[in-house]
């Protein structure tokens, strides 16, 4: 049973929030910084996705229990980058951990140490670009090591999940990352300079 929910991705969800709860939600809430005062309003110098989020919302406390939902969701999408860069690395260097009870303890202790880490959940409720920058990160790689993992298996559902997680990956959540604040994106845009020299690779290899 206990095994069973540490491999269940929604358990770290549930944690992640309960957590939240009762570290964060019996003091200072939301979060306010010097400079969450510039993102209520449209200033000129701040990208529009925070500023819309919170015109959406209504209030700071509204987007402060979206952000703490979104950082859950974000704890099982890393429950689940663990577990597929650990199988990735095991396939492309052909080794594999002592055991497979070791591999998992190793996934479990990292995805329990996300869902708990309070250096990253008290960005949760804080109104700052950095409380969703944390969350979209997490989701974007999620999303771009898919792609990966899908590529190679391109045929019928998983053509249009290819598609689907390459969109996300080289265009939905660059620019998401983009328009919460614009330094973000040098990461993305990092990875798809990566992949287009490794295409570029492979490509020359093949001619």
């Amino acid at each position: 049973m206990t095994k069973k929910l540490l491999n269940t991705p929604w358990f770290y969800c549930a944690l992640s929030f309960v957590h939240q709860c009762l570290v964060i939600l019996p003091g200072e809430f939301p979060k306010l910084f010097p400079d969450s005062g510039s993102y209520l309003s449209w200033y000129p110098h701040r990208t529009p996705l925070y500023p819309f989020l919170l015109s959406v919302f209504q209030t700071t406390e509204n987007t402060a229990i979206f952000q703490m939902l979104i950082f859950a969701l974000s704890a099982g999408a890393f429950h689940l980058i663990c577990r597929m860069v650990i199988e990735t690395l095991q396939e492309t260097l052909q080794k594999k951990f002592p055991s497979a009870k070791a591999k998992e303890i190793f996934i479990w202790t990292g995805s329990l140490y996300f869902a708990t880490n309070f250096e990253l959940l008290q960005f949760a409720p804080t109104i700052l670009t950095e409380s969703l920058g944390i969350s979209f990160f997490t989701f974007y790689f999620f999303s771009v090591l898919r792609w990966s993992s899908l590529r190679e298996n391109a045929g019928g559902a998983a053509s249009f999940l290819v598609k689907l997680y390459f969109v996300l990956s080289f265009l939905f959540f660059p620019i998401v990352l983009f328009m919460l604040r614009p330094s973000f994106v040098l990461v993305p845009a990092a990875i798809y300079f990566f992949h287009v020299l490794k295409f570029l690779q492979q490509k020359k290899y093949t001619l």
